[in-house]
């Protein structure tokens, strides 16, 4: 039995390892108004159906854009403690920076909302970034931005599947596609990051208001 979960364990995470060690290339779209604080992108819980490079290329598709963007790191083995966790994080970055904006996935909106309850100063303002209707309570200060992705045939994929188990696995409120968190984009095959691109643009507009 040992030996059984094991090698299945191991096999995860060789997926996750050919998964996460995917290369974008792309060109650079021109003219794009830059978000005056840093984007912090929060990955979600751990475990071994989905881990490594929480949000793949994302946040280097957007450095290279010219954005400061960054995906956080939490740590994995505080499965039950995550808001302790993400208040240190914050503590951390408030140190760095002024401010800056946070950004999730909705399989991990209630700590989305907890932040928001807390009103803190250095956080700029707290968005989710969904592919689908997020049938959740948000706070009023949390902002939704609809990724449209290139490909809606690839959510049969086998690597939706092991999402939706990662999903049930972390409890988690709202089922995240694999398609979001750009698991799919290969080589000059992107299929969701330049939608986030757009919607990055439209938080930096509200930036410089």
């Amino acid at each position: 039995m040992f030996l059984f979960c094991s090698g299945i364990i191991l096999g995860l995470i060789a997926l996750n390892l050919r998964r996460s060690g995917k290369k974008i290339s792309f060109d650079l779209k021109p003219n794009c108004l830059m978000t005056r604080y840093p984007l912090i992108f929060i990955p979600g819980k751990f475990s071994f159906f989905y881990c490594f490079k929480y949000w793949n290329n994302i946040p280097h598709y957007l450095k290279e854009h010219g954005y400061e963007a960054h995906e956080a790191s939490l740590n994995w083995t505080a499965f039950f403690s995550r808001k302790k966790s993400l208040l240190t994080l914050i503590n951390k970055l408030a140190k760095k920076n002024k401010k800056f904006h946070l950004v999730f996935s909705p399989g991990s909106i209630s700590e989305a909302n907890y932040l928001a309850e807390l009103n803190l100063d250095c956080i700029q303002k707290i968005h989710v970034l969904t592919d689908q209707k997020i049938n959740y309570i948000l706070h009023d200060d949390i902002n939704i931005h609809l990724c449209k992705g290139i490909n809606e045939q690839i959510h049969t994929s086998k690597s939706e599947y092991i999402q939706m188990a990662h999903d049930m696995f972390t409890l988690s409120p709202q089922f995240v596609s694999s398609h979001l968190l750009g698991c799919h984009s290969d080589g000059k095959d992107l299929t969701i990051e330049p939608s986030v691109l757009e919607n990055v643009v439209s938080i930096a507009e509200q930036d410089w208001v």
